[in-house]
Order: C-alpha cells, then sequence, then structure tokens
C-alpha cells in the first residue's frame, strides 16, 4: 500500500513539475523540526530560494495569465476577456541598455505575448517567464502589442512594468551571486556532521523576517510552477475613470484649425488638446465639479454616460465636451507646436499651420485644477505611495514621464489598483501590485493594469538608469473634490 501511495505521488508531481529534468527526491536532507533551524537574514534566505530559479514554460506562462484573467473583477461587458492565446516571446535583457531581443539567453527574461480576445475589443498580456520575478507584467484590455514599439507615448506604463521586473531580477541575482556560498558554508558549520549542498541547504535554516503563513522546503525540484489558483487577484480598487478621450476628434473641436500630418500626407483638423489637457479632463470628470463655461453648464452625467462622445451632428454632451477642451487647454496656458518646416501639398491652405503636437507645462495643470478640485503633492519620481494612498480614498492621480533620448513626453491618470496573491513558493514577498492606467488614448487603447513593486528602485537597482532608462516620472498625487 505505501508503495502505491509512492507511485501517485510520484506521478502527481512529476505531471506538475514536467518542465524539469530533475530527478525527484521524495526524502531530501532536512531540519525536522523548525525551531531546530538555523536562522539567517531575509537576504541570505532569498539567496537560497532563487539560487536555480528556471525559467517557465509558455504552458506555464498561459497558467499564470489564466488565473489571474478568471479572479479579476470586470466592470462592464467591453472589457471582459473570453479568451486569449500564445502570439509570440520576446527577451528582455538585463543588460539595461539592450532592450529587447528576439533571441533566448541565460541572461535574458522571457516575456510571453499573449493575445487577448474579449466580447467586445482586442487586447493583449504580457508574462514574465523567470523564475526569480514571475507572473503578468501588464494586461491590456484594449491595443494591439505590436504598434506598441511605434507608440512612446503609450509605452511608458508598459516600460516602467519592464524596469521593475529587471530591476528585481538584477537585486536577487546581486543576492544569489555575493551571498550563497557563504550562507553555505555558514550552514555546514551549524552541521557538522551534515552533507550540506547548495541545493538543499534551504531545508536548514529559516528566515529572521518570516511571513505570516509561508513555509518553504525543498521537498522536490524547485520550479516556477504554482498552486491554484495561480496569480489570483485578491482585492481590487478602481478604475474609477470611465471616460475614454483623447487629444482629437471631437474633444478637439473648438479649438484653431490646423492641418496635421500624417504619413507625409496633411489631413485638416484641429489643434490637438495635449495629453495633460485630456487627463486634466477626465480628472474632472470624474470628480464632477460645478462649471459653467462661458454660459455652458457642465452636465457631467450626460457627459460621461458613455466612455467616448461621438463626433459629427450636434448634441449636448458634444458642445459640453468641446467646450471644456478648449477652457481646458487654454486655461492651462498649452501651445501647439507648430512645424515650420512643414512641406504643404499643392491644394493645402498655407494659412493654415501644420502642428504635430501640444506642450503644456505641468505646473500649470496643477494649478489649473487647483481652481475647481484639489491637488495633492507633486511628486518629481514615481511615487508608488501617494498613488496608492489616493486609490485608497478614492481619488485619483495624474502621472506622467519624459523620455529625454526621444524627446518624448507623455501624461495618464492612475485610478486604481489589483493586489495579486502569489502561492506559498513566491517567498520574496505575497503580493503582485497593478497599477490601472488612464492613457489618454483614443478609445481608451493602452489602458489597463500594469505591474509596479514599491519595494524596487530601479534608478538604484539599473546602473544604466540615468542615461538610458530614465523617464524623468512625476506625479500630481491625490486629486479630489474642494
Amino acid at each position: 500500500m505505501k508503495n502505491v501511495r509512492l507511485l501517485v505521488l510520484f506521478l502527481l508531481v512529476g505531471g506538475l513539475l514536467s518542465c524539469s529534468q530533475e530527478v525527484i527526491v521524495l526524502n531530501p536532507p532536512h531540519v525536522d523540526k523548525e525551531e531546530k533551524r538555523m536562522t539567517v537574514s531575509y537576504d541570505e534566505f532569498v539567496s537560497l530560494v532563487f539560487a536555480d530559479a528556471q525559467k517557465m514554460s509558455s504552458d506555464e506562462a498561459s497558467h499564470m495569465l489564466d488565473g489571474f484573467l478568471k479572479t479579476l473583477p470586470f466592470s462592464g461587458r467591453s472589457d471582459r476577456p473570453v479568451s486569449f492565446r500564445l502570439k509570440g516571446t520576446e527577451y528582455l535583457s538585463l543588460n539595461t541598455s539592450a532592450g529587447h531581443t528576439r533571441s533566448n539567453s541565460e541572461d535574458a527574461i522571457p516575456l510571453y505575448h499573449f493575445e487577448v480576445a474579449g466580447e467586445e475589443s482586442s487586447g493583449f498580456a504580457v508574462v514574465s517567464g523567470d523564475g526569480r520575478c514571475p507572473g503578468v507584467v501588464a494586461y491590456v484590455p484594449y491595443g494591439d502589442a505590436d504598434s506598441l514599439d511605434n507608440r512612446d507615448d503609450a509605452k511608458m506604463m508598459m516600460g516602467l512594468s519592464e524596469l521593475f521586473v529587471v530591476a528585481k531580477v538584477n537585486k536577487i541575482q546581486h543576492l544569489v551571486d555575493s551571498l550563497r556560498d557563504d550562507v553555505v558554508r555558514k550552514v555546514s558549520l551549524e552541521y557538522p556532521d551534515e552533507e550540506i549542498t547548495e541545493k538543499y541547504a534551504i531545508n536548514y535554516v529559516r528566515s529572521e523576517k518570516t511571513i505570516e503563513g509561508e513555509t518553504f522546503s525543498r521537498e522536490y525540484p524547485r520550479s516556477p510552477v504554482y498552486e491554484e489558483p495561480a496569480t489570483a487577484v485578491v482585492y481590487k480598487e478602481g478604475p474609477y475613470t470611465v471616460t475614454a478621450w483623447s487629444q482629437d476628434n471631437p474633444y478637439n473641436g473648438a479649438l484653431p484649425s490646423v492641418y496635421r500630418p500624417n504619413f507625409g500626407v496633411n489631413f485638416p483638423g484641429n489643434y490637438p488638446l495635449g495629453c495633460g489637457v485630456v487627463a486634466a479632463m477626465q480628472v474632472l470628470a470624474y470628480l464632477k465639479p460645478s462649471m459653467t463655461i462661458n454660459g455652458l453648464k457642465m452636465d457631467w452625467d450626460k457627459m460621461t454616460e458613455k466612455a467616448e462622445i461621438s463626433g459629427g451632428g450636434y448634441s449636448d454632451e458634444l458642445m459640453m465636451v468641446t467646450a471644456l477642451g478648449k477652457h481646458v487647454f487654454e486655461g492651462t496656458k498649452s501651445v501647439a507646436n507648430i512645424k515650420t518646416d512643414g512641406q504643404y501639398g499643392p491644394y493645402d491652405d498655407k494659412t493654415i499651420p501644420i502642428v504635430e503636437s501640444t506642450s503644456t507645462k505641468v505646473s500649470e495643470i496643477y494649478s489649473f485644477l487647483n481652481k475647481y478640485v484639489t491637488c495633492g503633492d507633486f511628486y518629481e519620481r514615481f511615487a508608488s505611495d501617494a498613488l496608492l494612498t489616493a486609490i485608497r480614498g478614492k481619488h485619483v492621480s495624474i502621472m506622467g514621464g519624459t523620455c529625454p533620448n526621444k524627446n518624448t513626453n507623455h501624461a495618464w491618470i492612475i485610478d486604481g489598483f489589483a493586489i495579486c496573491k502569489k502561492s506559498t513558493r513566491e517567498i520574496l514577498r505575497q503580493n503582485d501590485l497593478y497599477f490601472h492606467a488612464n492613457m489618454g488614448l483614443e478609445g481608451g487603447e493602452y489602458s489597463g493594469y500594469y505591474r509596479v513593486d514599491p519595494t524596487i528602485d530601479i534608478s538604484f537597482e539599473l546602473k544604466d538608469y540615468e542615461t538610458t532608462y530614465s523617464k524623468d516620472f512625476w506625479v500630481i498625487s491625490d486629486i479630489r473634490p474642494k
């Protein structure tokens, strides 16, 4: 009977750990009682736990995404996922200046890209397959991952999430490289009668910093497979904003006429509102202060009945939103960037300027909003604590970034978060945190959940951060009613 049980256990574990090539050892060396284990520092403990972290297979990544999507609450039909499929794999180099590559290497993080089909839209998800930092990196209900590389504005949150993954992996690997061998020697001295190996040293120690309910024992080979449900979302706040407004038609309809260059052709239109203006407009639409613009009272409920407002023709909500756009544009002293060397076509009116973008100072956004609502503190960095505090109070924040080497700027709203609980095999921390970003792009494109890690200092962990990856992030926090 005992042999039958062992056989069943062997088959069960073998099925779960099919990605591993190691031989299963049912009775590894260990200390029988927890109180007899040697206490080591948290960093030392981590150096043993992740000493042989493996890369996940695409099936395991798919399993983790499935657990995430099944447990993430959705407020409506439009963003509810119904299916997903693996689309491809990219590799994120730990050498921060190298970025993405299509070729695998030992020091690269596999990023599995999935296409996620919703009931009314199509989006994508990215899952890290590195055992040192596994799990969903981002989930975007509406957007094309293939186009993201050409969208410097849209990919700033994605880039931030990737920075956190790289920084965490670098930090863990540094602990492994610098501490593991010394810890194994310390354990060997503590237990001279035992044959201590790197593989099983973890079974003789406990961390000085324990997490309630957490245990770890290398009874079976290390694997990034997680217990059910994998990467379950256990808590969620927001997203609070319900609008999906953007810089262009119809929201900018009250601004001056211009030509907008696109693929070498000038198209008639209006000044683009600018991302900062759109962010401010959507904040006002959420907080709904009493506002009357040139005799037109803002009916926020009517303006936000639908996520988008249709252009063409006449409607009350169209008149209100265009008046709002012009009012915020002028109130923030925004400036359209006229392309002085723009090429006019043979039928273009040369008295109409060619405009590519609009610039708005962050200080002007702050000052303007404070006339109608109350802004919290301003941070010239990624301020995760302030963002969390705002969301817990059902408030929102505006976040932005600048990529100096590309002269690219963008601003967006942080209006929610989700907490994803790992299984007991995730030792470094219990939860993953995702911020929900309303990116202020047409139709809600690229708005979604992006993984962050408040415990990691990306500027410290990434040696090339200031010269290569710095986005000069900033935050107007805790925007709330007066």
